[in-house]
């Protein structure tokens, strides 16, 4: 792989007065579009700072500055974006991490897990009904009862300190 090396002042100076000509053809053009014209001509792009700089001085408004929050650029990314903002994370572990952390935080919890080849799946029930109902459907649909676990959670009544 050839070494990278960082491009050369005569290189860098045409593309400044490229954009700095792009401004007085077309006052409109905003820097994202005249970072993208150079890289279309000149095959490499001009480092930020030096495109703002000829941006600039060739008389450029820079507005805008940055994507305006809540914007997506796909329903993918807004997902993760709002699982993020949630709490949970994208990772499954960070998602059953926040599936067991909500299930233990209420009392009485009634919980069921089911083992998924290496994985124990939690589920919630706010019922000890709801969580039978479920075991049953799990083991008539085939589950092994082994694969499957049942907890109540109840106060102790014991205070404990670590």
């Amino acid at each position: 792989m050839p070494k990278k090396t960082r491009g050369d002042k005569k290189t860098t100076a045409k593309k400044q007065r490229f954009v700095q000509s792009l401004i007085a053809n077309t006052p409109d053009i905003t820097m994202a579009q005249a970072g993208q014209a150079v890289t279309k001509k000149f095959g490499t792009m001009l480092a930020f700072d030096k495109l703002r700089e000829a941006f600039t001085s060739g008389g450029g408004k820079l507005t805008n500055r940055g994507r305006k929050r809540g914007t997506s650029t796909s329903a993918s990314s807004a997902a993760a974006r709002a699982a993020l903002r949630s709490g949970i994370g994208r990772r499954q572990s960070d998602v059953r991490a926040a599936v067991m952390s909500k299930a233990l935080s209420g009392l009485p919890t009634h919980l069921v897990f089911v083992i998924n080849g290496a994985k124990a799946v939690p589920n919630i029930f706010s019922t000890s009904k709801q969580a039978e109902d479920y075991i049953t459907k799990l083991i008539e649909g085939g589950a092994s009862p082994s694969n499957v676990g049942y907890y109540e959670r109840r106060p102790m009544g014991v205070t404990v300190q670590i």
